[in-house]
């Protein structure tokens, strides 16, 4: 039996290898073991509010770094480290509010995407697609119908949405079609199905937009992404949004409105990097602002817009003039600058490879350069509890509850938490400097930094957090957990909230406490008169009411929102004898997570984090020396952020 799912040896992470072959596809039949289960995404696609805008879609190809076999470990949740790259420092995508789908694109013929983008995309309620490259591949004796089954059941296992179709051989476009229609309209999981603009559908070339000899290729699949090769510099030939919205309205003139935001004019940064996109003219980098000017044409005085937006490889943040895997990486704070100046435009960009003669200096974007100018952030934050941490996902060591756990490097998108929806805005009379912090961490192994060399007294600063979409109560409660990491000064802070419709914040006091290991836990108590109103952003006051100045550094580890009427139980806490793969089915949640450990000589090491109920013990991910444990123990950590304490 052939099966995409294996574990890896040396780390016991979940790895999901390609499949390169029709019999590999063909073949596959439904895992029924263990091991297999640990490459399950159990996260549940988190609800947001109906779209009321334009969507948008992002394809993460990361060129040879996609599935090469160390690689393979760091991307689904592994450890591992070389002279040029550290497991705690990988490309973790973190701009999730942007988005409403993602894909994976492997260069081979059938890319699963990695276990903890699926439930990373789960978490902040984006679709996660698989990728079919049909790309030299013959179809000749390959029956659609039984290869739309066998990906149906693919993507029913590992729990992921969906499938783009990339096929720029030039011929089977009836066959294509046939497959996409049974793939978008099963009868059991209707999975999302997205073609890519090819010559199958362009008249014999790449059409960069939607045109009419594409429209069948719409249809079948339900959703479409054109090449990379439109905008300024195609205006005058009439390739653009424009001409793909007016194909719509043609073809679709009752119902084009929901259309147009299943059509996504999408552009390439390696593509205006490089100017290796024939046809695409001015070629130059995003930092110039060439790249942002073409998306303004997707905008419509009338319309308000003419299609979804899309990018394909926003990983070159990271990846950027690289050749080949024994080049040194950007650390993890140039990378983690340059994509928020990507995605929020609040950052500069920062030239670190001088090797690369194309690339310039640093470089400020304008307020129209960045991807937030042009789609409004989604939230799922629209009941209680909501608990983050601060976690990106990865960390050169981990914490609990402030105490350090393990020290190695890691890096685990299952269990990144909820980020702040603005990187960051802010206002008031200081201004602070904000960044994820990997020197400080309350769970996991970073925490959000703000600082400020002296803030004068007197004077204060919001910074805007969480868009959020809960109805209060009049037991909601806000705890934040905070560390001054500089002085022994700490600042008043305030909670700020913004209800309905208005754009003024209510400031709200907390009482503080000491809650352990250096972190002081503040509560805030919303006044019952605002019971009924909708709580639609969050932030924090910042205020220095001292007589002189003081330097500010203060690490945010944790945030709640609860509802004090409200409680998860009590969190399953089990002692599990060795195993290969430990289970914990019966005990399952899955708007939990499970902390693994190892018991050796009465001590527990913490030797990973998983959100489904199997882990593999052939290696740890977390406390990389320890091995030959007399028995293991699972805590769960549950949505209100609790767990049992070990004993």
């Amino acid at each position: 039996m052939a099966n995409s799912s294996s574990m890896n040896g040396s780390t016991g992470s979940p790895t999901i290898q390609p499949m390169t072959t029709w019999d590999e596809l063909l073949q596959w039949q439904t895992p029924t073991d263990l091991t297999s289960q640990a490459s399950v995404a159990e996260i549940p696609l988190a609800q947001r509010p109906a779209l009321t805008g334009m969507s948008s879609l992002a394809g993460f190809d990361n060129g040879d770094w996609q599935y090469d076999p160390f690689f393979t470990e760091w991307s689904q949740g592994g450890t591992g480290q070389s002279n040029t790259r550290t497991a705690a420092n990988v490309y973790n995508f973190s701009f999730w509010q942007y988005l409403d789908i993602s894909y994976y694109f492997g260069h081979q013929l059938l890319t699963i995407p990695p276990t903890v983008w699926t439930n990373a995309a789960h978490a902040n309620g984006v679709l996660s697609l698989g990728t079919l490259n049909l790309n030299g591949v013959s179809k000749d004796g390959i029956d659609q119908t039984t290869v739309a089954n066998q990906l149906i059941q693919i993507a029913g296992y590992y729990q992921f949405d969906g499938y783009a179709i990339n096929d720029e051989t030039y011929s089977g476009a009836d066959w294509d079609q046939k497959l996409m229609s049974q793939l978008s309209n099963n009868g059991q999981k209707n999975l999302i199905v997205i073609w890519y603009d090819s010559p199958l559908s362009g008249n014999g070339g790449y059409a960069n937009e939607l045109n009419q000899q594409a429209v069948p290729f719409l249809e079948a699949a339900g959703y479409f992404q054109t090449n990379y090769c439109w905008g300024n510099a195609s205006y005058e030939s009439g390739i653009n949004p424009q001409s793909s919205f007016d194909v719509l309205k043609t073809n679709f003139p009752s119902d084009y409105e929901s259309w147009k935001n299943r059509v996504f004019s999408t552009l390439d940064p390696y593509c205006f990097n490089t100017g290796n996109c024939a046809g695409c003219g001015n070629c130059t980098q995003p930092y110039s602002g060439y790249f942002f000017e073409n998306y303004k044409l997707i905008q419509n005085a009338t319309e308000g817009y003419l299609t979804g937006i899309g990018v394909y490889a926003p990983a070159f943040t990271m990846y950027w003039c690289l050749q080949s895997n024994d080049q040194e990486l950007p650390d993890v704070m140039t990378f983690q600058n340059n994509d928020q100046a990507f995605w929020a435009g609040t950052t500069d960009y920062i030239n670190y490879q001088t090797s690369c003669s194309e690339q310039g200096t640093t470089v400020t974007p304008q307020a129209d350069q960045c991807m937030a100018y042009y789609i409004e952030p989604r939230t799922v934050i629209l009941t209680t509890p909501f608990v983050t941490d601060f976690n990106t996902g990865e960390g050169t060591f981990f914490n609990i509850y402030g105490a350090t756990a393990a020290e190695n490097p890691w890096n685990n998108l299952s269990i990144q938490s909820l980020l702040p929806t603005w990187r960051y805005s802010q206002s008031g009379s200081a201004t602070f400097d904000i960044v994820f912090s990997y020197a400080f961490a309350y769970n996991g192994g970073s925490s959000l930094l703000l600082s400020l060399d002296s803030m004068a007294a007197g004077t204060s600063g919001i910074i805007n957090l969480y868009q959020t979409g809960i109805t209060l109560t009049e037991t909601i409660q806000v705890t934040l957990i905070v560390q001054d990491t500089g002085t022994s000064f700490l600042p008043t802070l305030q909670l700020a909230i913004y209800l309905d419709e208005s754009t003024n914040p209510v400031l709200i006091d907390g009482t503080a406490q000491d809650v352990g290991s250096g972190w002081i836990g503040f509560t805030y108590n919303i006044p019952t008169e605002y019971s009924g109103s909708t709580l639609t952003a969050l932030g924090l006051q910042v205020s220095n009411n001292t007589n002189s100045s003081q330097p500010i550094a203060l690490a945010l580890g944790q945030l709640k929102i609860l509802d004090t009427t409200q409680s998860g139980g009590t969190p399953y806490l089990g002692a599990l004898t060795p195993a290969t793969v430990l289970s914990w089915e019966d005990f399952y949640n899955n708007g939990s997570a499970y902390r693994v450990y190892g018991v050796l000589s009465g001590e527990n090491y913490l030797l990973g984090i998983v959100r489904n109920y199997a882990y593999s013990t052939a290696g740890n991910i977390l406390n990389t020396s320890q091995s030959n444990f007399t028995s293991y123990v699972v805590q769960e950590v549950n949505k209100f952020g609790e767990s049992t304490p070990l004993t």
